[in-house]
């Protein structure tokens, strides 16, 4: 089994979309690069990859 990529601003959205992420990892990601926080896990998932 491949190791998860560190999520930060040097994934692209397709390779990020590949891997598995906890919600709450994908909170702390928008806090840090000011990105919208409300919404589910999809919705959030969309608005990093098209960051």
């Amino acid at each position: 089994m491949n190791e998860r990529l560190k999520l930060d601003n040097n994934l692209d959205g397709n390779t990020f979309k590949e891997y598995y992420y906890l919600k709450e990892e994908l909170i702390v990601f928008c806090r840090k690069n000011n990105l919208q926080t409300t919404g589910g896990k999809l919705e959030l998932v969309e608005r990093i990859a098209n960051f």
